[in-house]
C-alpha cells in the first residue's frame, strides 16, 4: 500500500514538473517570407512542437480562426505584413510563444512613368522613374549593346551619368521582390531642355561660383534643389520671391540648382569654391 501511494505520488510530482518547465515552443517555418500582394503562403509549427491548443498571432494579435498547426495566407493584403507566431497549450494549461517569423507583402508594379534630359553644360544626363510601388527595384538598360547604365529609385529622384545618352532607346525593369517585374521602354528626348527653360530675368541665382550663399529671385514661391554630380539631393528649401539659400556646408565641386515655380522650371549650373 506504502509502496502504491509512493508511485503515484512521484507520477503526480513528475506530471506537475513536466507542465510547469519550460518548454520550447519552437519557431515559425518558414522564418522569413516575402510574397506579393494578392499572393498565398502557408506558415507552420514544427512537427516537434505539441500541446492541445494553438493560436496563431499578427504583431501580438490573435488572428481570429487561426487555431491550426499551419497557417495560410490567401489574397495576401498590404495589411498582413509583420511578425508572425503562436501560442501553444498544454494539457497542463500551461502555454508559451514561440519565436515570431516575418511576412512581408510587397506591392506589384503596375505603372512606370520615366524621364531623362540631357544638361549640355556638364556633358552629363539625368535619369528618373516613378512608379507606384514603394519596394520597386529599377534598372535602366541601353538597348544599344543591353548594358545597365543606372538604377534609379521609384519616387522620381533623378539620378546622373556622365555622358549624352539623347536618342538612346531604353528598356526599363522595375522588380519587387516575390512579385513579376513589369517593364516599359523610353528614349532620351534629343534636346537638353526637356520641362526645362533658360534661365532668364524672371529667376536665377547669384553669385556663381559662391562658397556659403546663394541669392534666388523669381516670382511667386519658389521651390530650389540643389544636387550633386551623382544626382543626390544636397538641398531643398522653399522661399517667397526672392531670399538666400545656405551652401556653406557643400563641398567644393559643380553642382545643379533646379528653381521651380507655379509656371516654370529652371535649370542652372552651380559652381562651388571654398
Amino acid at each position: 500500500m506504502l509502496k502504491s501511494l509512493f508511485k503515484l505520488s512521484f507520477l503526480l510530482f513528475s506530471f506537475h514538473a513536466f507542465c510547469q518547465c519550460p518548454f520550447s515552443a519552437g519557431h515559425v517555418i518558414p522564418a522569413n517570407v516575402v510574397i506579393c500582394e494578392g499572393g498565398t503562403t502557408t506558415l507552420n509549427i514544427p512537427d516537434s512542437v505539441t500541446g492541445i491548443s494553438y493560436q496563431w498571432r499578427l504583431n501580438g494579435n490573435n488572428i481570429s480562426g487561426a487555431t491550426s498547426k499551419t497557417y495560410t495566407i490567401s489574397n495576401a493584403a498590404l495589411s498582413q505584413s509583420g511578425t508572425y507566431d503562436y501560442v501553444v497549450t498544454r494539457s497542463c494549461g500551461s502555454s508559451t510563444a514561440s519565436l515570431g517569423g516575418q511576412v512581408k507583402v510587397n506591392k506589384p508594379v503596375s505603372s512606370i512613368s520615366a524621364h531623362g534630359f540631357y544638361i549640355q553644360i556638364i556633358s552629363t544626363t539625368y535619369f528618373s522613374t516613378t512608379t507606384d510601388s514603394p519596394d520597386s527595384q529599377i534598372s535602366w538598360f541601353n538597348m544599344e549593346n543591353w548594358t545597365k547604365v543606372i538604377e534609379t529609385s521609384h519616387d522620381g529622384t533623378y539620378f546622373s551619368k556622365s555622358g549624352n545618352f539623347t536618342n538612346k532607346d531604353f528598356y526599363i525593369v522595375a522588380g519587387v521582390p516575390g512579385c513579376s517585374a513589369t517593364y516599359t521602354t523610353y528614349t532620351i528626348p534629343n534636346s537638353s531642355r526637356e520641362g526645362i527653360d533658360e534661365i532668364n530675368e524672371n529667376s536665377g541665382f547669384y553669385p556663381n561660383p559662391a562658397s556659403d550663399l546663394i541669392n534666388i529671385s523669381g516670382k511667386g514661391k519658389l521651390g530650389v534643389t540643389i544636387t550633386n554630380t551623382f544626382g543626390i539631393n544636397v538641398k531643398n528649401v522653399e522661399i517667397e520671391k526672392s531670399g538666400t539659400v545656405d551652401i556653406s556646408s557643400l563641398q567644393e565641386g559643380e553642382y545643379i540648382v533646379k528653381i521651380t515655380s507655379e509656371t516654370e522650371t529652371k535649370v542652372e549650373k552651380l559652381i562651388v569654391k571654398k
